[in-house]
């Protein structure tokens, strides 16, 4: 057990017989040999049958210590060879081993037959308790002969003496035995080859002597086969018996069954299925009850747990006064000694010398601000002259696009007037074809139907002419033709000549327009290039005031900027961004919904499933199929199944909810960090405040003690700059806070995509500009609003859109804590009913299943 404590079941014997197992030899092995692997020996006893583990392990330990032998301690092989390991796979039984006594007596002379023979006496033990001793004087010696023994040296040394003792006295005569043996062998070899060599004949006897050994072993061997055959024969007419036995007794039960008894049976069993309900009935009862006393004990818990927490806020309330009240007492006593030190200070005259350079230093700024303030008013003045300047620009681009329209216009009527002549002249070329058709008439040769019925074109009119026709003909056909024509249009203006002539004009018009409208384009390009270079070539500052100008003039004019439509499109995607985003997080919660109610269907699938299982049984056993014997004897065959399968359901059941339940531990833990730091934050935030509202009150009374005469240390300057500071940072807070509240709610056109995204990006570009543009005299429209400047001449509307955005993000937080709190309480409140549903219906079904059983 010191070598290996995990076999410590299997090694520590109270009994004799557990010495003589295979179990303790191989676990034997396993401390001596480190190659031994015992997963053979398990694999063995797995495969083996009822009553054949004796003899498949101690075959399998007795391959194991040939081979440990052979490798690491080859003196122990001849007593492996002697062992009789078949005598144990006869006899498999235990039977007379406590009765073995293991006490070694002296061995005598040494004996032919072997060295470990002479240790014990063949008539007083057994021949199998024997063998078991032997083996395990092969272990002792293997153990004592190996090459590393110094550990087990050490064990035996650590034993009593007298064991001690017998452990020398059986080595040292085992080592003796072995000795004297080896010589014996190596003489009798010697001999042998002496005699083989001077004696043929001797050879061959001993050849002889050896098969009649062999050959009484296999008689022997057979003998033994003989009495295992003879056993399993009476093993084999037991189990003929006890099968007609069952047989006989299977069709008595099949009479009791059809015979009155059966149905006394069923009488009964439906009797014991009534006591169960009423017995079930009162159990549920019993169980309400309880649930109302533990819902009434949880009220409880609720109630003191909440007067508890009521309880701890009283005492930190009290600590947190009591630690006010001694820092009070302690700045008390600060405030005395201060004005202690004062009215002893001498120094008034250095501080009010101090105060006069102040006061200089003070005019010297102030001068530098008046002259900073001239010339904002001179840029300014400068801005109003570049607005008009561009309000001209405006005019002209206007009057402009006006003209565009007015030659767009012109240009369609031209347009469309000229789609009237050409169908005009469509129709004349149709009445020059009628004509042509009634020259043709004129020929007296020419066919009305085949000239009809035909085209008129002139291959295909000198194709049907005949060859009558000549030359001469023809020329004057095509001569009095146009003589008609002449005729009929003699002393009018003929409509060819109209139209040439309206053609004229609106050629010209056309080229006027044209002209026109490239002078206005060469005018509106020059014009776009001088506002760019203005642009380039004004200052930041300018460039603001300009665009403020401009605004001013038109509000709904766009901007002028090359980045306007690419700031407008990051605004736009910004939004559609958001909004996706929105979706997706809807779309989470949405899953996490739909996970919840697959987790809750699927339990509800499990128990209905068992709930079925207990009600076919019951309605099986009821009064319809009583009488049916296979279901009967299936139902009373399945009820142990139906039971583990109701158990497999619980344990499917408790696992799902009880990873559920780990899952919402996780979330509370979550939530209850979040809400532990926002705690912090908040305490922080109150201990600001505090402090801010005791130099406060300090300096309260530092201006009424100079309201009233007295002296007015250094200390209270510097602390009544540092709140003059923090209450104009106050005012630029709440200043944006107003100005940011109005800004979210336009008056106007909030249903015109268009105006919301020009008021953004105003915003936006303001925010851009805002450094350079500073107190301006005009009203800024629609979003825009002037930013304050600190006493230190810096801006500070970041940091106050910093600290409101962070403000916002934390009052979210909270809110979204506390919903969520709330929130998961509901839930865990609601997966521990659920578990106690479940728990009572498994154990109603579970007694619903074992009733039939009991009956």
């Amino acid at each position: 057990m010191k070598f290996a404590p995990e076999r410590e079941s299997t090694l520590k014997a109270k009994k004799l017989e557990q010495l003589f197992d295979g179990t303790f030899f191989s676990a034997l092995l396993e401390i001596l040999d480190p190659d031994y692997s015992p997963t053979r020996f398990e694999q063995s006893l797995a495969a083996s049958k009822t009553g054949d583990e004796t003899r498949r392990s101690m075959h399998i330990v007795h391959i194991s210590l040939i081979d440990f032998a052979r490798r690491l301690c080859s003196k122990i092989e001849p007593l492996i060879k002697i062992i009789d390991f078949q005598a144990l796979d006869r006899d498999p039984t235990r039977v007379g081993m406590s009765e073995v006594n293991i006490s070694l007596p002296t061995p005598p002379s040494a004996s032919p037959r072997g060295p470990l023979y002479s240790l014990w006496d063949p008539g007083k033990y057994r021949h199998d308790a024997k063998t078991y001793l032997q083996v395990l004087l092969i272990f002792l010696c293997a153990a004592c002969f190996h090459k590393d023994n110094s550990q087990y040296i050490i064990l035996v040394q650590e034993l009593d003496p007298k064991y001690q003792s017998s452990i020398f006295q059986i080595i040292t005569e085992v080592d003796g035995k072995l000795d004297q043996d080896n010589v014996t062998v190596d003489s009798g070899n010697a001999t042998a080859t002496t005699s083989a060599r001077a004696d043929a004949d001797l050879a061959h006897e001993a050849a002889i002597a050896d098969l009649q050994r062999e050959a009484e072993e296999a008689k022997r061997q057979a003998g033994n086969l003989r009495v295992r055959l003879d056993r399993l024969q009476d093993n084999y007419d037991e189990l003929v018996r006890k099968h007609e036995e069952l047989q006989d007794e299977n069709e008595h039960l099949h009479k009791q069954i059809e015979s009155e008894a059966g149905n006394f049976d069923r009488h009964r069993l439906q009797r014991h299925l009534k006591e169960n309900e009423v017995l079930i009935a009162n159990l549920e009862n019993e169980r309400n009850s309880l649930i109302e006393e533990r819902q009434q004990i949880l009220k409880d818990k609720a109630r003191l747990e909440a007067a508890s927490q009521k309880a701890e806020l009283l005492v930190d309330e009290n600590q947190e006064l009591k630690a006010k009240n001694e820092e009070l007492s302690k700045k008390a006593n600060m405030a005395d000694n201060l004005r202690k030190k004062v009215e002893a200070s001498k120094h008034l005259e250095a501080e009010l010398a101090t105060l006069r350079n102040d006061r200089m230093d003070l005019a010297k700024t102030y001068d530098q601000l008046t002259y900073a303030n001239s010339k904002i008013e001179t840029l300014k003045r400068e801005s109003e002259a570049y607005a008009s300047k561009m309000q001209g620009y405006e005019i002209d681009i206007a009057n402009m696009r006006d003209q565009k329209l007015a030659l767009v216009s012109q240009n369609q009527d031209i347009m469309i007037r000229l789609s009237e002549l050409e169908q005009r002249s469509q129709l004349d070329e149709a009445v020059v074809k009628d004509l042509q058709e009634k020259v043709l008439m004129l020929d007296p040769s020419a066919v009305m139907d085949d000239s009809l019925a035909r085209p008129t074109s002139l291959e295909d009119e000198l194709n049907d002419s005949s060859n009558m026709i000549s030359m001469r003909n023809l020329e004057l056909q095509r001569l009095q033709a146009e003589n008609a024509v002449l005729k009929s249009a003699v002393g009018s203006e003929t409509d060819k000549g109209q139209l040439i002539q309206e053609m004229e004009k609106l050629r010209t018009s056309r080229q006027a327009i044209q002209d026109k409208y490239n002078d206005i384009f060469e005018r509106f390009t020059v014009g776009q290039k001088q506002i760019d270079t203005l642009i380039q070539n004004l200052s930041e500052k300018g460039l603001v005031e300009t665009i403020q100008a401009c605004y001013d003039m038109a509000p709904d004019t766009k901007w002028l900027m090359s980045d306007y439509f690419r700031e407008e499109a990051y605004s736009n995607l910004r939004t559609q961004v958001l909004a996706e985003q929105s979706r997706s997080k809807q779309f989470e919660r949405q899953l996490e919904i739909i996970k919840e109610q697959l987790a809750d269907k699927e339990r509800a699938l499990l128990e209905t499933r068992g709930d079925c299982k207990a009600i076919f049984i019951e309605y099986v056993l009821n009064k319809e199929d009583a009488d049916n014997e296979g279901k009967v004897t299936a139902v009373e065959k399945s009820s142990l199944d139906a039971l583990t399968e109701l158990k497999n359901t619980d344990g499917m059941i408790g696992a799902s909810l009880r990873a559920e339940l780990e899952m919402e531990r996780r979330k509370y833990n979550l939530l209850k960090d979040e809400s532990e730091a926002m705690q912090k934050q908040l305490l922080a935030a109150f201990i600001e405040k505090d402090e801010l509202r005791r130099e406060a009150e300090l300096a309260n009374r530092e201006l009424q003690k100079a309201a009233d005469g007295q002296t007015v240390g250094t200390d209270y300057i510097k602390q009544s700059e540092k709140m003059e500071k923090l209450r104009t940072r106050y005012k630029q807070l709440q200043q944006v806070s107003h100005l940011s509240t109005n800004s979210s709610d336009p008056p106007s056109d909030e249903e015109d995509p268009d105006i919301v995204h020009v008021e953004e990006k105003r915003q936006t570009m303001w925010e851009s500009f805002s450094p350079w543009f500073v107190n301006s005299s005009t009203p800024l429209e629609d979003g825009f609003y002037p930013y304050k400047i600190g006493d230190d001449g810096s801006l500070t509307q970041y940091e106050q859109s910093d600290l409101k955005n962070r403000d916002l993000e934390r009052t979210l937080k909270a809110v979204r804590a506390g919903t969520e709190v709330s929130a998961q309480k509901a839930q865990t409140e609601q997966i521990i009913k659920n578990l106690q549903r479940e728990n009572t219906m498994i154990a109603t079904a579970c007694g619903g299943v074992k009733c039939p059983k009991a009956g």
